[in-house]
C-alpha cells in the first residue's frame, strides 16, 4: 500500500435512496500516498430537483442555482479516480451513488479497487460506535464540518492510512488481500439484482441464497432496497425478503 495513491471520495445527497431518485448535491475526492499533502478537489452538483435534506448537509436550493449538474462534472470525477484506490466511510454507498449518477449521463463507474474504512475501524478499534466523526476523534484526526464533502472526504483519507497502520503494522497485507477482507459485497449483489431488475422486469431469476443452509431458488424481483429485496420466491410461492449481503446470482 505505501506505493499506493488513496483516493477518498465523499459525496452529500439529497437522501439516502439512489434507486428511489435521491441525488448527489455534492462531492469530494482526496487523493495521494502515504505521508504525503493529499490534493483535494470538491463541487457543488445541481441535482435537478431539491437539495432534500438541508438538516443534515446545510446545502440549500440556492447555493445550487449555478452548480454544474453531473454531467458537467462526470469525466473530472473519473480523471481524479482513476488508477487510484478508492476509499469511502461505508463505501457501498458513495459507490451506489456514484454509480448511478454515471448510468443517469450514460457512463460506467467501474473502480479499479475499493475498501471500506468503516469495515477498517470496526476491525481496529474498540466499542460499537464508528461513524466517521467517532472514528477520527478516536485517532486524533481533524474533522471540521461533518456532512459536508470535503471535510469528510479528508477525514476519510486521513484515518484509512492510521486505520491500515494499526492493522497492518508490518505492511504485511497486500491490496487484493485488504480488498478482498472489506468488499462492500451487498453493494455488489444489490447493483447486480438491480440491473437484472432492469434487463428483465419481471421475469424469473435464478440465485443461491444463504440462510440456514444454502438453497437454489428462483425469485422474481419487485424491489430492490439498500440492504433486502423484495421479491416473488417460486420456491416457497410467496412474496419474501432477502437479505442482498447472501445472494449470488447464478446462470
Amino acid at each position: 500500500m505505501s506505493e499506493e495513491e488513496l483516493v477518498a471520495v465523499d459525496v452529500e445527497t439529497t437522501g439516502l435512496h439512489p434507486e428511489d431518485g435521491d441525488r448527489i448535491v455534492e462531492v469530494a475526492i482526496v487523493r495521494g500516498r502515504r505521508g504525503s499533502t493529499p490534493t483535494c478537489w470538491t463541487s457543488l452538483v445541481h441535482p435537478g430537483r431539491s437539495t432534500g435534506a438541508v438538516h443534515v448537509h446545510g446545502i440549500t436550493d440556492d447555493m445550487l442555482a449555478d452548480a454544474p449538474s453531473w454531467k458537467d462534472l462526470a469525466e473530472e470525477v473519473d480523471r481524479r479516480l482513476a488508477g487510484g484506490v478508492l476509499v469511502g466511510h461505508n463505501v457501498r454507498f458513495d459507490l451506489a451513488f456514484l454509480a448511478m449518477e454515471h448510468e443517469r449521463v450514460s457512463r460506467r463507474f467501474v473502480p479499479r479497487v475499493a475498501l471500506d474504512s468503516l469495515w477498517l475501524a470496526r476491525q481496529v478499534l474498540p466499542g460499537s460506535r464508528h461513524g466517521l466523526a467517532t472514528v477520527a476523534a478516536e485517532l486524533g484526526v481533524p474533522h471540521v464540518r461533518a456532512h459536508r464533502a470535503e471535510s469528510d472526504a479528508r477525514a476519510c483519507w486521513d484515518s484509512t492510512w492510521s486505520l491500515l497502520d494499526r492493522l497492518d503494522p508490518a505492511h504485511a497485507l497486500d491490496l487484493p488481500h485488504l480488498a478482498h477482507m472489506s468488499q462492500p459485497r451487498d453493494a455488489c449483489a444489490r447493483k447486480e439484482l438491480v440491473d437484472a431488475l432492469r434487463r428483465h422486469a419481471g421475469m424469473p431469476i435464478p440465485i443461491s441464497y444463504t440462510g440456514a443452509a444454502v438453497t437454489r431458488r428462483v425469485i422474481t424481483p419487485v424491489r430492490v432496497g439498500r440492504r433486502r429485496v423484495e421479491a416473488w420466491c417460486h420456491l416457497r410461492q410467496a412474496t419474501r425478503l432477502f437479505r442482498l449481503d447472501r445472494i449470488h446470482l447464478v446462470a
